[in-house]
């Protein structure tokens, strides 16, 4: 009984930790390759794995900045009574129209 206590409490071999390790590597080898095959055409050379999740970073800080944008411009835009709820027909129809405008 002591030596399956024991047993519990020992590390894991380094033989067992192997094909979780060669999984995440997988995984992230084939998460770049997407975001890889995303990035324009036209590089000379594939970008490194590094230059890959800097520009999908870069690009995620992007949008993020530009939808904070819209939503800002779109609460400027946007008469106060539209963010009532149960506004009526009629300040539905006015929010709606805004928003195609913005889309526009």
């Amino acid at each position: 009984m002591s030596s399956r206590r024991r047993s519990r409490r020992s590390p894991p071999s380094a033989a067992a930790g192997e094909p979780q390790a060669a999984l995440t590597t997988t995984v992230a080898d084939e998460l770049v390759s997407r975001l890889r095959a995303l990035l324009p055409p036209g590089a000379a050379t594939t970008p490194s794995t590094a230059q890959v999740l800097e520009e999908t970073a870069a690009y995620i800080r992007t949008l993020h900045a530009e939808v904070d944008g819209l939503g800002e411009r779109l609460a400027r835009l946007m008469p106060e009574e539209a963010y009532q709820p149960f506004g009526g027909a009629a300040d539905d129809d006015a929010a709606q129209f805004i928003i195609r405008a913005l889309l526009m």
